[in-house]
């Protein structure tokens, strides 16, 4: 089980072309954000998720999800499929 967020999606609805761009708008450090988007981070930054949060004017629901991960995968993401 793992925690997973839907920073692209909202990025994309908002249409915010970079993190860069984001990184701008909210006052969030750009590393920061780029360790957050790469899943990079051990701990949630209750202070980045509540920024973003605000940001995009969701809920903390909206923003994270847990992903079961019943695809196979240890890490969570589903693995690229490859023609043979």
């Amino acid at each position: 089980m793992k925690i997973r967020h839907n920073l692209r999606v909202l990025m994309a609805k908002r249409r915010v072309k970079s993190i860069k761009q984001l990184s701008e708008d909210t006052g969030i450090d750009y590393a920061v954000l780029i360790q957050f988007n790469n899943y990079r981070q051990r701990k949630i930054d209750p202070v980045v998720v509540t920024k973003l949060c605000e940001y995009f004017g969701c809920t903390l629901k909206d923003f994270l999800y847990i992903y079961e991960g019943n695809d196979g995968t240890d890490d969570g993401f589903p693995r690229e499929k490859h023609c043979s």
